[in-house]
């Protein structure tokens, strides 16, 4: 995925098995919007539009000694640093905003 791409991507579905897939290496089923964790299916959770879900996905780069900051400036934005690379999400919503900068940093780290 490139920048656009990844800014173009809505609340929904998509930037959801997007983020299960990419961030947290789930094997998805998007038909059923379920995952497979431990060997049993489960609920795809909602990181695009839910902050509690969304914040799963902050917790996983702070468990991995990034440095993220999510403000509100007229629209939301979401930062990740790492020593060597950084990356910024923007969008209506915080857990957009989120979702955005999590992908971003992994399309950008390969």
């Amino acid at each position: 995925m490139n920048w656009e791409q990844v800014m173009g991507l809505e609340s929904g579905i998509e930037t959801d098995v997007l983020i299960a897939e990419m961030i947290f290496g789930l094997e998805v089923d998007a038909r059923f919007s379920i995952h497979l964790k431990d060997g049993v299916w489960e609920p795809l959770s909602k990181y695009s539009s839910d902050i509690s879900a969304a914040w799963l996905v902050v917790q996983h780069f702070v468990q991995r000694d990034c440095e993220v900051d999510v403000r509100y400036s007229g629209e939301w934005e979401c930062s990740i640093d790492t020593p060597s690379i950084s990356s910024t999400g923007s969008g209506n919503a915080a857990p957009t905003a989120i979702c955005r900068a999590a992908l971003l940093i992994t399309t950008i780290r390969g």
